[in-house]
């Protein structure tokens, strides 16, 4: 398996006119559910995982599982519309 997108939350901090997952934002899941479900992606050994959202980089957890994923060997990328990253600033 060469890459699985890692879908996290809905949430957004921007509201972008081509997608709608602003309009209901839902509340996040607890962090060992997300490192379970990681877990199992995992076991499949994928080359890659790529987070996604929403924005991922609002989500709290997300070092946890970029380090989770890494620690496996996995290539990491994280699909993000950068508006909380600014001149630098980057992601851990």
């Amino acid at each position: 398996m060469e890459l699985v997108y890692f879908g996290l939350f809905d949430n957004c901090n921007a509201r972008c006119n081509m997608c709608e997952c602003w309009l209901a934002p839902r509340g996040d899941l607890p962090l060992a559910h997300y490192r379970n479900v990681l877990s199992a992606v995992l076991s499949l050994r994928p080359r890659a995982v790529r987070f996604t959202g929403g924005e991922p980089l609002i989500f709290a957890e997300l070092p946890e599982l970029v380090s989770q994923a890494a620690a496996e060997g996995v290539r990491v990328s994280v699909i993000s519309n950068g508006r909380i990253l600014g001149p630098g600033k980057s992601v851990p």
